[in-house]
C-alpha cells in the first residue's frame, strides 16, 4: 500500500529547506500583522519541482477517483495539496512561534488534515457573514438550518481565522464600524464540481436568517464583510474577503438585536418559511418576497432618494395586492388598518408617515424639481432635532422601514385569512371594526406562536451609542 505520509514528509524536508533558501519562511517569533502564510505563487512553483514528485506519484496511486485524470482544476490537482501542505505548515509554525520542520507535531497533523481533505467525495466551501448591530453572546454556535450563528471573540479576529483560516489575510481586518456590537453567520458545503453556484446558494440561506434577524428584532444591523473560502488549513484555494459597501458615515442611532435561546426556537421556523417562500429556480414569487428582498436592498448605503424608491416598492410590494384604486390611498388606509385597528393615535401616524413616504416616491419619481416636503422638514414634524443631517434621515428612514417590516410580518402571518397568492377583498374586511380585530388577533396569536412578539409590534426606540455612555 502506498504510504502517502511517508511521501508527505520527505517532500516537507526538502520543501521547507528550499521555501526558507527563497526566504518564504517569515522569522520565527515575529510580531505584527503582516500574513503568516507565504505567497501561494512561490510556493506553488516549489510544489511543482523535483522535490514533490513522490508525494504527487503517491498521491495519485492512493487516491485514484480523486485524481483520475490531469487537470489545473484544484480540486483534482494533487499538486495543489502539496503546495497546500507546505504553505499550511509554515503559517502554523510562524503562529506557534516555532521553527517549521517536516517532522513537527504541526507537520504529522498537516499531513493528516490532507489525507482527510482528499477522502472528501467534494471540495468544502464556507461563507461567513460579519453583520453589526447583532448580539450573539448568548446563542453562541446555535443552529438554524444550515446555518451557524457565531459570538463576536475577543479579540474579534479569532472567530473568522478559526473558521476560515487565511481570510484575515486577504482583505480588510474585522471591521465593525460604528459599533460595539456584532456577530457572525456561518455556512459550509461540500460541493461537487465548480464552487461558486453552491456557494452562491448557500449566500442566499445565509440572508435569508440575514432577514428573519430584521423582521424579529427590528435590528438595524447589516453586513460589513463577507468572507467565502475552504474552512481546513490545507485549502487548495486562497479565500476571498468581500468589504461590504458602509456609509461614509456611519450613524450612531441604532438598534441591536440581543438573541437569546428562547429567540431561536420561532427562528427557525421563520427562515424554513422564507425559504419556502422563495425556492431556488421558481419562475414565479409571491409578492411579499419581492417586499422583503426590497426591504433588505433598503440597508444598503445608497443616497436617500434611492432607499425611498426601494421601501416605497416594498410596501407596495406587500399591501398592494389585489387593489385597482388609488395605490397611494390604498397603501396608506391598509397600513393603519393593519397596523393599529384600535389605536386611533398610532393608526393617523402610520398614516401620515405612508403619505409622506409614498408623496415623497411619486415626487422622486417622476423628477419634481423641487420636494414639498423636504427631508428636513419632515424630521422636524415629527420633534427630531439631530445634530447631524445623516442622523435625521437614519431616524427618518427607519421609521419608514419599521412599517414595511411589520407589514412584512402581518402578510406572513395572516397567509390563512389573507393568503400570498390570491386576491381577496382586503379593504372590505378592514373597514369593518370585527374584520381588522380578527386579522390583529391573527398577526399577534402568529407572533405569540413564534416566540417572536416583535413581528407583530413597533420596534424598540433607536438608541444614539455616541452618548449613551
Amino acid at each position: 500500500m502506498v504510504d502517502v505520509g511517508k511521501a508527505a514528509t520527505q517532500f516537507l524536508g526538502a520543501a521547507i529547506s528550499e521555501a526558507r533558501r527563497a526566504g518564504l519562511v517569515p522569522k520565527v517569533g515575529r510580531r505584527g500583522d503582516d500574513s503568516p502564510w507565504p505567497p501561494s505563487y512561490a510556493i506553488r512553483s516549489i510544489a511543482e519541482g523535483p522535490s514533490s514528485e513522490a508525494l504527487i506519484a503517491a498521491m495519485r496511486a492512493a487516491y485514484p477517483k480523486r485524481f483520475d485524470r490531469e487537470t489545473k482544476f484544484p480540486y483534482r490537482d494533487p499538486t495543489q495539496y502539496a503546495a497546500a501542505l507546505l504553505r499550511s505548515v509554515i503559517a502554523q509554525s510562524v503562529v506557534r512561534r516555532v521553527v517549521p520542520s517536516a517532522r513537527s507535531e504541526i507537520a504529522r497533523a498537516a499531513i493528516e488534515e490532507m489525507e482527510r481533505v482528499i477522502l472528501v467525495d467534494g471540495q468544502t466551501y464556507a461563507s461567513l457573514w460579519a453583520i453589526s448591530d447583532l448580539d450573539l453572546t448568548q446563542v453562541d454556535g446555535e443552529p438554524i438550518g444550515a446555518v451557524s450563528l457565531v459570538a463576536r471573540t475577543n479579540p474579534p479576529e479569532r472567530a473568522v481565522g478559526q473558521r476560515l483560516p487565511e481570510a484575515l489575510h486577504v482583505g480588510e481586518r474585522y471591521p465593525m464600524p460604528g459599533s460595539r456590537h456584532g456577530g457572525l453567520l456561518y455556512s459550509s458545503v461540500v460541493v461537487e464540481g465548480h464552487p461558486w453556484l453552491r456557494t452562491e446558494a448557500m449566500n442566499h440561506g445565509i440572508g435569508r436568517v440575514l432577514t428573519a434577524l430584521r423582521l424579529a428584532t427590528g435590528m438595524t444591523g447589516r453586513p460589513t464583510m463577507v468572507w467565502t473560502g475552504e474552512p481546513s488549513l490545507i485549502h487548495v484555494e486562497a479565500p476571498m474577503a468581500l468589504a461590504q459597501p458602509a456609509d461614509i458615515m456611519e450613524s450612531s442611532w441604532r438598534r441591536v438585536a440581543f438573541v437569546r435561546p428562547d429567540d431561536i426556537i420561532g427562528l427557525r421556523p421563520l427562515v424554513a418559511m422564507l425559504a419556502r417562500l422563495e425556492p431556488d429556480g421558481a419562475k414565479t414569487l409571491p409578492a411579499v418576497v419581492i417586499a422583503w428582498r426590497r426591504f433588505d436592498r433598503s440597508f444598503r448605503p445608497a443616497p436617500w432618494q434611492d432607499t425611498v424608491l426601494d421601501l416605497a416598492m416594498a410596501l407596495e410590494a406587500c399591501l398592494g395586492a389585489g387593489t385597482k384604486e388609488e395605490i397611494g390611498l390604498a397603501l396608506r388606509t391598509r397600513a393603519a388598518h393593519l397596523l393599529a385597528p384600535e389605536d386611533s393615535a398610532e393608526a393617523a401616524a402610520i398614516y401620515d408617515d405612508v403619505t409622506d413616504l409614498y408623496n415623497l416616491r411619486s415626487e422622486i419619481i417622476h423628477g419634481a424639481p423641487r420636494l414639498r416636503k423636504s427631508l428636513e422638514r419632515l424630521w422636524t414634524e415629527r420633534g427630531l432635532a439631530p445634530v447631524l443631517q445623516s442622523d435625521g434621515a437614519h431616524v427618518l428612514l427607519d421609521r419608514w422601514r419599521d412599517i414595511i417590516r411589520r407589514s412584512i410580518a402581518a402578510r406572513l402571518l395572516l397567509d390563512d385569512l389573507w393568503p400570498l397568492r390570491k386576491d381577496i377583498a382586503v379593504d372590505r374586511v378592514l373597514v369593518q371594526r370585527d374584520g381588522r380585530q380578527e386579522w390583529h388577533a391573527a398577526i399577534e396569536a402568529g407572533a405569540a406562536s413564534y416566540g417572536l412578539p416583535i413581528l407583530a409590534t413597533a420596534a424598540p426606540p433607536l438608541i444614539d451609542y455616541l452618548h449613551a455612555g
